[in-house]
């Protein structure tokens, strides 16, 4: 777990053998842009608080995200989004 008090982000990344998800809790009420540690590799959003479907003001998340080991982000004011790692057959 990361916290990013100046972008008052927190980032929670959780693995069990081959699977692997991560989450992004903002807390501001302004966007701000992070950087983040994931494993390399093709990330699908599950859930994004700040999408309409959730009642949300909208997002600008990427429902895939590819890593080469670190992604860029810019979640939402007061929202959660969370990403799991697509499995390579």
């Amino acid at each position: 777990m990361l916290s990013y008090d100046n972008d008052q982000v927190l980032f929670l990344r959780r693995w069990s053998g081959n699977s692997e998800a991560f989450a992004v809790f903002s807390f501001g009420d302004a966007e701000s842009a992070i950087a983040l540690g994931v494993t390399e590799g093709r990330w699908r959003k599950v859930l994004d608080s700040a999408d309409e479907r959730w009642q949300g003001g909208g997002t600008s998340l990427p429902d895939l995200l590819p890593s080469n080991g670190e992604v860029a982000l810019t979640p939402s004011p007061m929202s959660l989004a969370i990403f799991v790692k697509e499995v390579e057959p």
